[in-house]
């Protein structure tokens, strides 16, 4: 949307951007079907078949998950990054 509102100031015409999400059709906290923090490694890693994820994107995911949420988040939260 910044880059169509900068194209926009400069002169040269406006075009549409699609907004909104694009994971799903429902945005609810009770539609939700996450892996316990107490599922055994084989629980978690059928949790996520039935979604027709494997093992790699588990552990891509979940590892993404815990550095964004104990490492990155963190240092944005005390400003401490700027």
């Amino acid at each position: 949307m910044a880059a169509r509102d900068a194209v926009e100031l400069s002169g040269r015409g406006r075009y549409n951007v699609e907004t909104g999400r694009r994971d799903g059709l429902e945005s609810s906290s009770s539609v939700k079907d996450l892996p316990s923090p107490s599922f055994s490694v084989s629980q978690t890693i059928q949790t996520f078949e039935k979604k027709r994820l494997g093992p790699m994107d588990m552990v891509l995911l979940l590892g993404m998950f815990f550095l964004f949420r104990h490492v990155f988040f963190p240092l944005f939260k005390d400003r401490t990054l700027f």
